[in-house]
């Protein structure tokens, strides 16, 4: 008997992290998109966005488009970070995933020939993602 439960334990175990994948950091462009994602469950993560102007997050994940409705999540930077938990997003045929990351915001003035501006620059620095 003993066997069996520590044979069901590690069953649940497994599966309870099976859906999590950890996402590597990298720079994104100065829109707030991250392309071609590294993480650690190979999950082929083709870009995440966020949109602090709309309050909305989107991602393709393994070939499948999910995203947020607008003015739905906070993306306000605290000390040069945007941190958002556990985020859902919904795709079309209305599965789920969650996403948690923390991204680094810069904000620079650049003078460079005929454009002179400020330009708001995004880094992932980590984060997660949850699928069914």
């Amino acid at each position: 008997m003993r066997a069996w439960s520590l044979v069901l334990l590690s069953f649940v175990a497994s599966t309870a992290l099976a859906g999590t994948a950890t996402l590597v950091g990298q720079s994104c462009t100065n829109n707030g998109i991250c392309f071609e994602i590294a993480n650690d469950a190979g999950l082929d993560i083709s870009y995440i966005n966020i949109a602090p102007k709309y309050g909305s997050m989107s991602a393709s994940i393994n070939g499948v488009v999910y995203s947020t409705p607008l003015h739905s999540v906070n993306l306000t930077a605290v000390n040069g970070v945007i941190s958002v938990k556990g985020v859902p997003l919904f795709a079309s045929d209305g599965t789920q995933i969650s996403v948690s990351l923390d991204m680094g915001v810069q904000v620079k003035y650049v003078s460079s020939g005929k454009f002179h501006g400020w330009m708001t620059y995004y880094t992932l620095l980590d984060g997660n993602v949850v699928t069914p």
